[in-house]
């Protein structure tokens, strides 16, 4: 009977590990032309960012340059395990009103002391996890001295912020 419980106990932790895989936005990413790990879509008015294995990472340049250039941006790592991380600032200088979406099936983090901005035109900003909507996502938001998380609850997590210009999060 204890070998079955010792068993059974081991069983319970092996299943509640899971690894991530994590697209990160730094300023040490890639820059392109060619990305290994991910995938972008340029349509009419959105760009779309896909990471598709590993661990990537994209420079924020990158996203910066559509975000100026007057194009939404997706940011998503949509396999089972996925997630988004900014590790570094990233502000919008230029251009009209744009959209930043951070989607993943598992979590989305914004680390602290790494604002999203914009001083031209107001930026938009959906945090997205959970998108598979199988309750293992959430969110996290470090911003100063607080910091935000949210867990998933078998709801689709959608937070939308919108930012003046002269506005960071």
């Amino acid at each position: 009977m204890q070998r079955m419980l010792i068993a059974l106990i081991f069983l319970l932790l092996v299943n509640g590990v899971v690894t991530s895989q994590t697209l990160t936005i730094s300023n040490s990413g890639q820059s392109g032309p060619t990305y290994t790990g991910l995938t972008i879509s340029e349509g009419a008015s959105t760009v779309t960012i896909t990471a598709t294995a590993g661990d990537p990472t994209i420079n924020t340049s990158v996203i910066k340059n559509y975000l100026d250039g007057g194009k939404n941006v997706l940011v998503e790592y949509i396999v089972s395990t996925g997630a988004v991380a900014i590790s570094s600032d990233l502000s919008k200088t230029a251009g009209g009103d744009a959209t930043l979406t951070l989607r993943a099936n598992r979590r989305v983090m914004v680390n602290n002391n790494n604002p999203i901005s914009s001083s031209s035109g107001k930026l938009h900003v959906v945090i997205w996890s959970d998108y598979d909507n199988n309750d293992d996502g959430g969110s996290s938001a470090q911003l100063g001295a607080p910091s935000y998380s949210y867990r998933s609850q078998r709801k689709r997590k959608i937070i939308l912020v919108s930012l003046l210009s002269q506005c960071d999060l």
